[in-house]
């Protein structure tokens, strides 16, 4: 696959998902550098790490280098959560990212000081190259997994930005039996 293929496959990829978005009322934008070509997708969330949170995900692949034979690809899952952390609370969020980070299947949040935001990220490795089918697979399920880790832990790390917990607090609720029960919790919701 030539860089133009890939760069073209990519850009389809984010034009179907904004469709899919748009098609569900959820706000986004396409993003290029190139003419005609997609870069990457941003989409507006309401309520996804907790309620009256609007939240900014922003999704696309990381450069592949053509010529060292690469056999993956990184797609990467970045969300601001919060636009601003407040500078009383730095220290408590930045304990409760470290804490929430042990825990986390995968992905980190973390404070990011260009932006003063609060942010999850996640780079899910994919195999290289794909069919458009398969690619588009599993982008959906990097966004769903990315997306699930937001709605369990989220709440928990605006929270303490909010100055409503401390950062040791998570580790009560961080344990494996308090979190098997919220999953059983989830399930009987469903």
């Amino acid at each position: 696959m030539t860089t133009k293929e890939l760069d073209e496959q990519y850009s389809d990829l984010f034009a179907e998902l904004y469709e899919e978005f748009t098609d569900e009322l959820i706000p986004c934008e396409l993003m290029h550098e190139g003419e005609g070509r997609f870069d990457s997708l941003t989409v507006f969330f309401e309520d996804l790490a907790a309620e009256g949170n609007a939240t900014v995900g922003e999704f696309y692949f990381l450069p592949l280098l053509m010529n060292d034979d690469s056999d993956l690809q990184i797609f990467v899952n970045y969300f601001t959560l919060e636009t601003e952390v407040t500078e009383e609370n730095l220290g408590e969020v930045i304990g409760a990212a470290n804490i929430l980070n042990a825990y986390l299947p995968v992905g980190a949040f973390f404070y990011d000081p260009e932006s003063k935001g609060l942010c999850y990220r996640y780079a899910a490795a994919l195999p290289f190259p794909l069919s458009d089918e398969t690619l588009k697979d599993q982008v959906d399920l990097a966004m769903g997994v990315a997306v699930d880790i937001l709605q369990r832990f989220g709440y928990m790390i605006l929270e303490v930005n909010d100055g409503e917990r401390n950062a040791e607090s998570l580790l009560g609720v961080l344990t494996p039996e308090n979190m098997q029960e919220q999953d059983t919790k989830e399930g009987e919701q469903d």
